[in-house]
C-alpha cells in the first residue's frame, strides 16, 4: 500500500476497506505481469510506464492487455489516459507536480526550475510520459516538390 498511484486511485474512488480480491505487489512491472497473467483484473500504474511507444521494452510490455478508459462521472464520456485528455483535464485521474525554489532568483535551483519549464524541459517531460503543463508550439515547413 506504499504506491503513490494506488493510494491516489484509492482516495479518489475506492472504499477504505479492501475486498478479498485486492492484491498488492511491489513494482509497476509486477503489476503489469500480474494483469497479463490473471484474467478479469485491473492494475493501477503510472501512464509513463506504457507511453513511450518508441521503446521496444514498452511495446513488449503493452502486449496482451488493454488500457482502460474511465469517465469523470455519470453522463461523462469515457476517455483513455492519453496526453490529450490529460492536458484538456478530461481524464479524471491526473496529478500535478510543483517546483518550489527556496533559494534566490539567480542560484542553481532557480536555473534548474527555469530549465524544467522551458521548451527543452517540457519536451523531456513529454518524452517521459508526463503531460507538459505548457503547450509546446511546433512549427512545420511543408514543401511541395
Amino acid at each position: 500500500m506504499q504506491s503513490a498511484n494506488f493510494n491516489y486511485f484509492l482516495n479518489r474512488i475506492a472504499p477504505k476497506k479492501f475486498g478479498p480480491n485486492v492484491k498488492c505487489v511491489k513494482t509497476n512491472l509486477e503489476v503489469i505481469d500480474y494483469v497479463k497473467n490473471n484474467e478479469h483484473c485491473i492494475g493501477v500504474i503510472g501512464f509513463n510506464w506504457i507511453s513511450d511507444y518508441d521503446d521496444p521494452e514498452v511495446k513488449k510490455r503493452c502486449e496482451n492487455f488493454s488500457i482502460v478508459s474511465v469517465a469523470k462521472g455519470s453522463g461523462s464520456n469515457f476517455v483513455p489516459p492519453f496526453m490529450y485528455y490529460v492536458y484538456e483535464k478530461q481524464y479524471p485521474f491526473i496529478g500535478f507536480w510543483y517546483i518550489h525554489n527556496k533559494g534566490s532568483k539567480s542560484d542553481l535551483e532557480a536555473g534548474f526550475s527555469n530549465y524544467l519549464i522551458n521548451e527543452k524541459g517540457q519536451l523531456i517531460a513529454k518524452k517521459s510520459g508526463i503531460q507538459p503543463y505548457f503547450k509546446i508550439a511546433r512549427e512545420f515547413n511543408i514543401v511541395q516538390e
